[in-house]
């Protein structure tokens, strides 16, 4: 059988898994790094074990967030207080429920929750103290002055909190108040000031000393941006004395971009020695559709993962679920094509996540170096090209005001992927909805961008600023992670990172320039950062973005550092990266059913596949943009697969057909790129054609429209199933109606290095579990 490359999360973890060896202890190492132990494999019906018995083995508090009516249905509590010793109330215990007058509280279905817990031996989390959502609308509307809305929050929690006095263990004290490195712009921010998160836990802990107090947020889980910045932040409320037990971790992932297991593993200990408590809140593993057996197996994986990082640190206590069945869940109304997020089932089945949370709690922490596993997974990965910044003697003036010479040594890309939508990436078909592209060049430690806009509306209104018309720029230099954000017609926004930045827009809002400093380098000359870029679109006024175009594929994790490309500045002495950066894979899903290779498009079978754009001409390295003519060369392209063959289905808009050249390649033609080995194979079809496989050993089948608009494909791999695999490729189309007879354009779905070649010139294309 011919190597292909693996790099699924389930498969990584089963190798570190193995060569670590099996570790049953109870003791809790303090500096070693865990992987799951448990096999979920086997079948849900068999589970022999309770949850809450292997929890309260290990003194771990293992919950659910409930609401109080689902409490009256008998198989619901009978699930509750048979699997779980923890409770948090989802939402009985938020300022518009307990307290919806500004004279008037209301206990009912919060005593409810805290009294079946109590009732049945089970332990209470309070949610939550201090929110920005879900508040009462005398409160939002009240007009308080500072000294009002002091009384108001004091009273608010003393009262709350005294009257759970000895009955709630923890109480997530202040929720969600950070965004990303500042603190969130709420009322209590406005009119009181930052203080108001001492003054709250002061009182929480007055009205009951014994009681554990929280912060709890989401996106902090991994080391990034925005955990860097609570670090900083909870510090600081240590070193003034402020009675802070923990950081919650909420934990709401997504199995179509898992978590970083390792970087969660290093971010809680990072916590961890700051002394504090680390509880996982309101975990979920949402599934995008409903779960197939092969979701399922992988959703539980990640649930044994997360539970055995907890199994690693005495100082993790808390695995609280946000939710107890699928029946009762959050998930489909937040995400309407998501679901599956919970343990168990509709019918109070136990899930396969179920089984794999008991076998790890049977089993114990088990010990992996994250690290080692991180370098050996990165030797087999695919570099593609970095971006380029070219140096420049006189730096532009930056003005807002395009001036062609000052831009002319400057490489131009385009904004090709929208990755709002993981399942439809392409750019809005209309380039008036929102397109544009974007350059750096660079003197001395000062980097200097232009970005061209084209977008029919403009939103500037929207409370949330990242739901503003605006470009970001996302960095990584020297194990710190930067976010910056201009919104239209401004200056860039707050962002504590050192050094001198401007952006000036023009009038109209469609051209920004800008520079940015970076004070830790003398000279950026050969130098390699972690980058990406977004231009956002938020025309709809309905406080969600439309698209976000970056010049990369991916699940819009940049502001996380996470997924990042790279920005290389020119230089006759380039200086050794420091870090790799690793584009994500394109995605081919599994196929609903095997396509009949015909060029027309059978209803229902591609409907689950990602759609993308081939976006780069590299063709033209000094403007790799696509034309902005689509007539002149456009494509889209979807890739599925069912066992060992992967499918294509291309669409193609082109004026003119040309395909009576001798050489092949100087014909209108698609190529796919492939890798198993060791050797870059190029299939070629051309307009109208079968496909000719070259070298390739394997079968592979073309068929085109009798228009030529649309190619179906088939290639089968040398594996025997292609799920969870990864293999190097590249896709392209050839447009050759050039006044010379050579190719006009060849469009990829990345970019081209200077000295790119077939062999170098390679992306990834990721074959779903």
């Amino acid at each position: 059988m011919k190597k292909l490359l693996h790099l699924t999360l389930s498969l990584l973890f089963l190798a570190s898994f193995l060569l670590a060896g099996c570790s049953s202890s109870n003791k809790k190492p303090n500096a070693t790094a865990s992987v799951s132990p448990a096999s979920s494999s086997q079948s849900s019906s068999n589970v022999t074990d309770n949850l809450r018995q292997l929890a309260d083995q290990r003194g771990m508090l293992v919950g659910a967030a409930i609401e109080p009516n689902h409490l009256d249905e008998p198989q619901y509590a009978k699930t509750l207080k048979e699997n779980y010793n923890f409770i948090t109330p989802e939402n009985r215990m938020k300022w518009g429920f307990i307290h919806p007058k500004k004279d008037t509280f209301d206990f009912k279905g919060a005593d409810k929750i805290v009294d079946f817990a109590l009732d049945n031996k089970m332990k209470v989390r309070g949610h939550t103290l201090v929110w920005h959502i879900e508040n009462p609308s005398w409160l939002t509307s009240g007009n308080f002055s500072k000294e009002e809305l002091l009384k108001i929050l004091e009273n608010h929690i003393k009262t709350v909190v005294g009257h759970y006095k000895g009955k709630v263990h923890a109480w997530d004290v202040v929720n969600e108040v950070i965004d990303v490195y500042t603190l969130r712009n709420t009322l209590w921010l406005e009119k009181i000031g930052p203080e108001y998160i001492e003054k709250a836990f002061q009182w929480a802990h007055e009205a009951d000393p014994d009681a554990k107090l929280y912060m709890n947020d989401f996106f902090i889980e991994e080391k990034g941006v925005k955990s860097d910045y609570y670090y900083k932040f909870v510090k600081e409320l240590l070193d003034k004395k402020v009675p802070i037990d923990g950081i919650g971790f909420q934990c709401h992932f997504d199995m179509q971009t898992p978590p970083d297991m390792g970087s969660i593993y290093d971010n809680v200990k990072r916590f961890v020695e700051l002394g504090l408590d680390v509880d996982f809140t309101e975990v979920d593993f949402r599934i995008y559709g409903y779960g197939d057996e092969t979701q399922l197996k992988n959703q539980a994986e990640a649930y044994s993962q997360l539970m055995n990082i907890a199994l690693n640190f005495d100082k993790v206590k808390v695995f609280t679920m946000w939710g107890l069945t699928d029946k009762h869940s959050w998930v489909p109304v937040t995400y309407p094509e998501s679901g599956d997020a919970h343990i168990f089932d509709k019918e109070y089945k136990p899930k396969p996540a179920y089984t794999s949370l008991v076998n790890a709690l049977k089993q114990g922490p088990v010990k992996i170096d994250y690290e080692k596993l991180k370098k050996e997974a990165l030797k087999k990965r695919v570099v593609v090209p970095p971006f380029a910044a070219n140096p420049v003697s006189k730096p532009p003036v930056i003005d807002g005001k395009y001036d062609p010479d000052e831009w002319k040594d400057a490489l131009v890309y385009p904004f090709a992927y929208n990755q709002l939508n993981e399942s439809d990436q392409r750019p809005p078909e209309d380039l008036k909805n929102v397109s544009g592209s974007w350059r750096i060049v660079y003197n001395k430690n000062k980097f200097y961008g232009m970005i061209e806009r084209n977008d029919n509306k403009t939103v500037s209104e929207a409370a949330t600023e990242y739901e503003n018309d605006c470009v970001e720029l996302f960095l990584e230099h020297n194990g710190e992670i930067n976010q910056i954000r201009s919104l239209i017609g401004q200056d860039w926004s707050f962002n504590p990172a050192a050094g001198e930045r401007k952006a000036v827009w023009s009038k109209d809002g469609k051209v920004v320039e800008f520079s940015i400093e970076m004070p830790a380098e003398k000279d950026l000359a050969g130098i390699t950062i972690g980058w990406n870029t977004a231009l956002t679109d938020s025309d709809d006024f309905t406080g969600g973005r439309t698209s976000q175009l970056y010049p990369v594929s991916g699940a819009n994790t940049s502001w996380q550092g996470k997924d990042l490309a790279a920005l290389n500045f020119v230089s006759e002495q380039q200086k050794p990266a420091t870090k790799e950066y690793t584009l994500p894979p394109f995605m081919a899903r599994k196929a609903l059913k095997a396509p009949t290779i015909d060029g027309v498009e059978d209803p229902g079978v591609w409907d689950n596949a990602v759609k993308y754009k081939l976006a780069y001409n590299q063709l033209n390295l000094k403007d790799q943009s696509s034309p902005k003519n689509n007539n002149d060369c456009y494509a889209e392209w979807k890739a599925i697969y069912d066992k060992n063959t992967l499918f294509l289905y291309i669409t193609r808009a082109d004026d003119k057909t040309v395909t009576n050249n001798a050489d092949p390649a100087e014909n209108d033609n698609v190529e796919i790129s492939i890798r198993p080995e060791d050797t870059v194979n190029i299939l070629r079809t051309i307009v109208g054609k079968d496909i000719d496989t070259g070298n390739y050993n394997g079968k592979a089948s073309a068929a085109w429209s009798k228009d030529g608009k649309v190619l179906e494909a088939a290639v089968e791999l040398p594996v025997e199933d292609l799920a969870g695999t990864t293999i190097p490729w590249n896709l392209s189309i050839s447009d050759n109606d050039s006044e010379n007879g050579k190719r006009k354009f060849q469009l990829y779905p990345v970019l081209k290095a200077a000295n790119g070649n077939s062999e170098n010139n390679l992306c990834e294309l990721s074959f779903e579990k």
